[in-house]
């Protein structure tokens, strides 16, 4: 039976001429925040303008790895504004069967891929201009012992329905610096055709 995996991938946002630089720059903040984490095993490889990283929790011992994270990573990316600005749209999700013996592959991969590049995610940073940062989590996730229910970053994700290929995925959302994550109300609730509804967005559930 295969492991479970957190699946992390970060896209860059910014100046295609900066793009060298940008994603070393970006190697240099995973690796930092990474590497905080005791028992943590993760490899990571180079994807489109960003990163993938796929980690191995301790499946023993659970604790609030996903939030952990994320707060970790806010900090890299407002000391490494004092240098050159780096924004960063990051999706993360869990599954098995991550590797096919090539790379980083199937299901949980993919699907991380297609949330780091949804609509509701690019909007609401582009809409943020003023914040380095916005994250979804995808359900699974964002409800499992890696994030877990108590942590206080909690209060600052908004859920939104993401249409993919096959289904509409419910997810949370979080644009660092803002209480609400400006333009999500077109995906904050589910329509009858598998699409999001324009419903205005609230608190969690």
């Amino acid at each position: 039976m295969a492991e479970e995996r957190i699946v992390l991938v970060a896209e860059i946002v910014g100046d295609a001429d900066m793009q060298g630089y940008q994603i070393s720059a970006l190697a240099g903040v995973l690796s930092r925040v990474l590497e905080r984490r005791e028992r943590l095993l993760w490899d990571s490889e180079f994807s489109g303008d960003g990163m993938t990283v796929v980690l191995a929790p301790d499946q023993v011992r659970r604790t609030p790895l996903v939030p952990e994270l994320l707060r970790d990573l806010e900090a890299e990316l407002h000391d490494h504004a004092v240098v050159g600005r780096l924004r960063l749209r990051v999706a993360l999700h869990r599954g098995a069967g991550v590797s096919d013996g090539w790379g980083w592959q199937g299901t949980p991969v993919i699907l991380t891929r297609r949330l780091v590049d949804s609509a509701v995610l690019r909007t609401a940073l582009r809409e943020a201009h003023r914040s380095p940062l916005a994250a979804v989590v995808s359900d699974s996730l964002f409800r499992s012992a890696h994030f877990g229910r108590e942590h206080p970053l909690v209060d600052r994700f908004r859920p939104v329905y993401i249409p993919t290929k096959e289904r509409t995925e419910k997810a949370w959302i979080s644009v660092t610096g803002y209480e609400e994550p400006p333009g999500i109300a077109l995906w904050t609730a589910p329509r009858p055709d598998g699409g999001a509804g324009n419903i205005p967005p609230g608190r969690p559930r």
